[in-house]
């Protein structure tokens, strides 16, 4: 739970995983440190080899000592190129480990936010909609009353026509 904020299952595994990177980096430097020591173990054993044999010699061998430091600065050097490859590699990891920590704090303050627009929007739709049901509720009305009215007008004007029909044949029938 880094910075406090829980973290999901693919961060838990994210994690996980460079964890375990980190650790399989630190065995591989604890292997290389191992074959470090042992290589420099069977050099000063050559060198003591070495050594005894321009005793029996016993008069100084510059060139086989230039050689010699020549071999082991080449062989430091083998050694080391490794170790500080890894070490860059682990920084690296550790570099971005750092990061990722800082942009799950800007992610869920922007999730927050989102939460309180979406809250805001689901209010103005909850608004919007019961104007809208408002006015169609309204409109109803006001088709139904319409279709009434018509409806008596024209009820109203066929017994006008009744009426006039009536009254027309009353009078021609009356003398």
């Amino acid at each position: 739970m880094p910075n406090g904020l829980p973290m999901n299952r693919p961060e838990q595994e994210s994690l996980v995983a460079l964890q375990t990177r980190v650790h399989h980096l630190e065995q591989g430097l604890v292997g290389i440190s191992k074959d470090v020591r042992e290589g420099f173990a069977q050099s000063a054993k050559q060198i003591s080899e070495l050594a005894s044999r321009f005793e029996q010699d016993r008069r100084p061998q510059w060139q086989a000592y230039g050689v010699m430091v020549t071999v082991v600065v080449v062989l430091g050097g083998l050694v080391y190129w490794p170790i500080r490859e890894q070490s860059y590699r682990i920084e690296a990891a550790v570099v971005k480990m750092t990061d990722d920590k800082i942009g799950r704090a800007e992610f869920a303050a922007t999730q927050e936010q989102s939460k309180e627009t979406r809250a805001h929007i689901n209010s103005d739709i909850t608004r919007a909609d019961a104007y809208l049901q408002r006015q169609l509720d309204e409109l109803k009305k006001q088709a139904a009353d319409t279709y009434s009215m018509r409806d008596v007008l024209l009820e109203l004007k066929q017994n006008q026509k009744e009426l006039q029909g009536v009254a027309q044949r009353a009078r021609a029938g009356a003398p």
